[in-house]
C-alpha cells in the first residue's frame, strides 16, 4: 500500500455504510410550486430525490461527520442532479455520472475579495450554472448528471461559515497582486489573515464543526457513501456496476479524482479528468507550479486581437501583434511601483494596488479566452483612460467595465471567502504556525513565475504517492495552453494509471467545457457512452476562438528548448516573453501573488490543526 493510501487511512476508516431498508416518509414542500429547497429536505441514509429549482432533483445524504466515529455527530451531503433523458425504448439508462468543480481562480485576499475557484467550490452551484449548457449537452443523455456539496460548502451541514462581518461577505471581486510590494503590504495581509483564522477557529474549528473534516480524502470517502446509497436505489439496481464511480472532474476536481482513483482503484468506472492538476505538487508542495503558460496566453491574445482588427478588438493598433504588445507594455510600464516608493511619490500605494488589481483581472480573463479576450481588450482601453485621473476606485471600475452583469440563478448560494483556505489548509499541516520570514525561499520561487498570473502556494512538505491500476482506464483531457493546469501535468500522471490516454485539444483556456470544441465534445461523449478511448485519434485541432478568429499555429507560442532550460527572462523594458514549464521559471518583475496567498494561508491554517 502506498504512503498516500496509508495517510488517507489515517484520516478516514473505510467501512460500508449500513443503509436502512425502511421506506422513507414522503416530504411535502411548504410552497405551492411543489419545488423543494434544501432546507425542506431531511437528510437520510436512503438516497431520496425531490423536485427542485424547476428542472432538477435534489437530495440530502446523511453520513458520519467523522468516519472513524460512525456513531458520532452526523453530517449531510446535499446532492443535485439533472435526470437522464431517455429516447423512448431505444435508449438504455447508464446510471449516475458525478462531476466536481474547481477552477483555480485564486488568489486569496482581504483588501478585495476575488473569484475563488476550487478547492472550495459549491457542487450545487456548479450544476445550476453549468449543468445543462456546458456539461449535460456533451455527455450521453442516458446518464443522470449529479454533483454534491463538498464538506462545509454551500448547503452542506455543518457549514464552514465563520460568521464574518457583512462587509467581508460582499460579492466576489478581483484581488490585489503586483510586483515590488513592500513588507508593510505583506504585514497588512498577514494581520487580516490572522483575524480570519481566529474567527474561524472560534466558529467552525471544534470537533463538531466543519473545519476539521474538509480535506480531499474525506470528500473522496463521501463519494463512496454516495455510490453505496445509489446502488441501493431502484435506478442503481437497474444498471451494471452501480457502485463504480463514473466521473468528470475539472481542475481541483482532478485532485479529488486522483485521490479517489488512488485510494479506491476498484471503484473506478468511466473516469475523465479535465484540466489536470499535478496531485503530488498539490499535496507535497501546495504550489501550482505549472501555470507558466499564462504569459504565453497573453501573447496569443495579441495575435488574436491583431487578426480580429480594431473593430472587434478595440485594443488593436491595426499594425501588428507586436505593436499591440508594445501598447500593452507601455501601459504597464507607467506603474513603476519601485520607483514610486524610492522617490516617495504620494500616489505610490495607489500605483501598487492599481497594478495588482489590473494583473489579477487580466489573469482571470485568460481562463476563458472566447469571452475573456474581448473583455480584456475593452478593459485594457479602460485602464488607459484612467491614467489622467488615476485612483484605485477608477481602476476597480475599469476592471469591471467589460464584465457582464451576473445572472440571478435560483438556488445559487453566495460563496464565502473562507471556503478555499478551509479545504487547502486542512491538507497542509506544514503551513501551520509559520511567520512571514519562514517563507522567504518560497516567496523567491513564486516571484520567478508568471507576470500576469502569480499562481501558487508555499511548500507543504507532505510525502505522498498517487496512481493505481484502476478497474477501468482514465481519460485525461488537456488544452495545449491552460493558464492554471498545464498539459505537462497530464503527461506526468498518464503513466501512473494503467491503459489511460490523453486527449489533447489545441486551444487556449482552462478545461475543455469552456471551448465548445466539437471534436473534443464528441470524443468525451463517446467515452462516457461506450468507455472507448480515443486511440490514435487523440488530438483535436483548433476551432473558432476569441473574436471569431481561428488560429492554426498555436504551436509557435510554445516555449523553446532554451526557455524550458531556464531562459526566457523578461527584457529590460518589462516585455512578456514566452514562459518556461518548470525549473526556475522566468522573471518579469517580482510577482507577489504567491506571497499574498502565503500571508493568508500561514495564519488561516492555525485553526485547522
Amino acid at each position: 500500500m502506498s504512503f498516500f493510501s496509508l495517510s488517507v487511512a489515517h484520516h478516514v476508516i473505510l467501512y460500508s455504510v449500513l443503509l436502512s431498508v425502511s421506506t422513507a416518509t414522503p416530504l411535502v414542500s411548504r410552497n405551492s410550486t411543489g419545488q423543494f429547497t434544501f432546507d425542506e429536505i431531511t437528510p437520510s441514509e436512503i438516497l431520496t430525490w425531490y423536485p427542485c429549482y424547476d428542472s432538477y432533483k435534489c437530495a440530502k445524504l446523511d453520513v458520519p461527520l467523522d468516519y472513524s466515529l460512525p456513531n458520532g455527530t452526523r453530517a449531510s451531503l446535499p446532492l443535485i442532479k439533472i435526470e437522464a433523458q431517455l429516447n423512448g425504448t431505444t435508449d438504455k439508462y447508464q446510471g449516475m455520472l458525478l462531476t466536481n468543480p474547481g477552477m483555480f481562480l485564486i488568489p486569496l485576499q482581504f483588501l478585495l475579495l476575488i473569484d475563488l475557484g476550487g478547492p472550495g467550490e459549491s457542487g450545487v452551484n456548479w450544476i445550476l450554472q453549468h449543468g445543462y449548457a456546458d456539461l449535460f449537452s456533451v455527455i450521453p443523455k442516458t446518464y443522470d448528471l449529479v454533483s454534491w456539496e463538498p464538506r462545509g460548502l454551500g448547503y452542506s451541514n455543518p457549514a464552514a461559515d465563520c460568521q464574518l462581518p457583512s462587509s467581508a461577505k460582499s460579492k466576489r471581486a478581483y484581488g490585489i497582486s503586483g510586483p515590488d510590494v513592500t513588507d508593510t503590504y505583506y504585514a497588512d495581509i498577514f494581520q487580516a489573515a490572522a483575524g480570519l483564522g481566529a474567527q474561524c477557529q472560534a466558529t467552525i474549528g471544534g470537533p463538531d464543526g466543519a473545519g476539521q473534516h474538509m480535506t480531499t480524502p474525506v470528500v473522496a470517502r463521501d463519494i463512496i457513501s454516495i455510490l453505496d446509497a445509489y446502488a441501493q436505489t431502484d435506478e442503481g439496481k437497474s444498471v451494471d456496476s452501480p457502485a463504480d464511480l463514473n466521473y468528470w472532474g475539472f481542475s481541483y476536481g482532478t485532485v479529488l479524482g486522483q485521490t479517489f482513483a488512488s485510494t479506491y482503484p476498484d471503484r473506478v468506472g468511466r473516469f475523465a479528468m479535465d484540466g489536470v492538476v499535478d496531485g503530488t505538487d498539490y499535496y507535497a508542495q501546495g504550489l501550482f507550479s505549472t501555470s507558466y503558460y499564462s504569459d504565453a496566453i497573453v501573447d496569443i491574445f495579441f495575435e488574436y486581437c491583431f487578426q480580429a482588427g480594431p473593430e472587434l478588438c478595440p485594443f488593436s493598433t491595426g499594425i501588428s501583434s507586436q505593436s499591440i504588445k508594445t501598447r500593452f507594455l507601455n501601459l504597464f510600464n507607467k506603474f513603476d511601483v519601485a520607483k514610486a516608493y524610492a522617490e516617495k511619490w504620494e500616489n505610490a500605494t495607489t500605483l501598487e494596488n492599481s497594478l495588482g488589481t489590473m494583473l489579477s483581472t487580466l489573469r482571470v480573463m485568460t481562463y476563458t479566452p472566447v469571452t475573456g479576450f474581448p473583455q480584456m481588450a475593452q478593459t485594457l482601453v479602460a485602464y488607459e483612460n484612467t491614467l489622467s485621473n488615476l485612483t484605485l476606485e477608477n481602476i476597480q471600475i475599469a476592471s469591471q467595465i467589460a464584465i457582464p452583469a451576473e445572472i440571478d440563478i435560483p438556488g445559487v448560494s453566495p460563496a464565502l471567502q473562507e471556503w478555499t483556505p478551509a479545504v487547502f489548509c486542512s491538507e497542509s499541516s506544514f503551513l501551520h504556525n509559520k511567520t512571514i520570514a519562514d517563507y522567504a525561499e518560497s516567496n523567491s520561487m513564486l516571484r520567478n513565475q508568471s507576470y500576469v498570473a502569480h499562481v501558487g502556494w508555499t511548500s507543504l512538505k507532505i510525502l505522498c504517492t498517487l496512481g493505481a491500476a484502476t478497474k477501468n482506464p482514465v481519460l485525461f483531457i488537456s488544452n495545449t495552453f491552460d493558464p492554471a493546469t498545464a498539459i505537462d501535468n497530464s503527461k506526468i500522471w498518464l503513466p501512473h494509471y494503467k491503459n489511460s490516454q490523453l486527449l489533447t485539444i489545441d486551444a487556449v483556456g482552462h478545461c475543455s467545457f469552456i471551448l465548445k470544441n466539437a471534436c473534443a465534445n464528441k470524443k468525451i461523449h463517446d467515452f462516457f457512452q461506450t468507455g472507448k478511448m480515443p486511440g490514435t485519434d487523440h488530438f483535436c485541432a483548433s476551432e473558432k476562438g476569441p473574436f471569431g478568429v481561428t488560429l492554426k499555429d498555436l504551436g509557435s507560442f510554445l516555449p523553446t528548448a532554451d526557455e524550458k532550460a531556464g531562459g526566457g527572462n523578461g527584457t529590460a523594458d518589462g516585455a512578456i516573453s514566452t514562459p518556461v514549464t518548470g525549473g526556475a521559471g522566468r522573471r518579469d518583475g517580482d510577482g507577489v501573488y504567491g506571497g499574498l496567498v502565503l500571508g493568508m494561508v500561514m495564519s488561516f491554517a492555525v485553526w485547522l490543526i
